[in-house]
């Protein structure tokens, strides 16, 4: 992790921090935009979608979504920030990189397959 510029701020007094500031802020403005991203397109897709579908059909959509939300938030196990943390501040070194991706890629792997077990043993198709 690089604290060159955090030792520039406390330096420089709380002009020094203004960099420091802005750059937190644009990183975290990034971050908003993939948090927000989906729901917004969600909404402006919403009057579309239920203008071509019948009610019960919005609701199989609903349910659907609903699923593969709670399916992927089980099967990616919190994955996600523990890798880009792990492979970017912990590991420096090729081999250890790889390593650290190959391990979650196989337990993503094992964690999706009994979720996909269970999809299709379900009696019908959802539709």
């Amino acid at each position: 992790m690089e604290t060159s510029g955090l030792k520039e701020a406390t330096a420089g007094g709380v002009q020094g921090y203004l960099p420091a500031l802005r750059n937190l802020a644009k990183s975290s403005a990034i971050y908003a935009l993939g948090s927000v991203g989906a729901p917004l397109i969600s909404l402006v897709l919403a009057p579309f979608i239920t203008q071509h579908l019948s009610a019960e059909d919005y609701g199989v959509l609903a349910v659907l979504v609903t699923f593969i939300g709670l399916g992927a938030g089980v099967t990616q196990l919190g994955l996600n920030s523990a890798f880009f943390r792990t492979y970017n501040f912990d590991f420096t070194s090729k081999d250890d990189r790889r390593s650290i991706l190959a391990t979650v890629y196989v337990l993503l792997l094992l964690a999706a397959i009994p979720l996909a077990i269970v999809t299709f043993m379900l009696p019908s198709p959802v539709s």
